[in-house]
């Protein structure tokens, strides 16, 4: 049996800078002002698929990437556990040399850190975030 494909969403910036949901809040009314410039998409898209990851639809104020587990710890630099109800969560990957206590290493479960992507590609991604029901079988992705 294949291992299932773990899907997470991208959350773009807008062309100011600004964090859908945290700068600004997310309204029919404010959806307009949150789309993110075209470039940043398209930046962003690539940069997901060239790292073997598939999209998922088409891209909004977020992209949906899937990949397997081993793609999602060595792109990120994270180590993704199984939570509750099977689901996927997130650890911050030990570094060498660095003491740590088991406090550092929680995060927000679904929160995937972006301090790993290019610079291009941080400044125009808000966040990153697992799917949390989404661990899936036969995924209809784009290649």
């Amino acid at each position: 049996m294949p291992e299932p494909l773990i899907v997470a969403r991208v959350l773009l910036r807008t062309a100011e800078g600004e964090r859908p949901g945290i700068d600004v809040p997310i309204t029919a009314d404010t959806i307009p002002r949150l789309t993110p410039p075209s470039e940043a998409v398209a930046a962003v898209s690539d940069h997901f698929r060239g790292a073997g990851f598939s999209l998922l639809g088409g891209p909004a104020i977020t992209i949906g990437i899937a990949g397997s587990k081993a793609q999602f710890e060595r792109h990120f630099g994270v180590k993704l556990t199984h939570g509750k109800d099977q689901t996927y969560t997130v650890r911050r990957a030990r570094q060498r040399g660095v003491a740590r206590s088991a406090a550092d290493d929680i995060v927000d479960p679904t929160s995937i850190p972006v301090d790993r992507l290019p610079p291009s590609i941080r400044r125009a991604v808000s966040q990153v975030a697992l799917e949390t029901a989404a661990s899936i079988d036969q995924p209809g992705v784009d290649p």
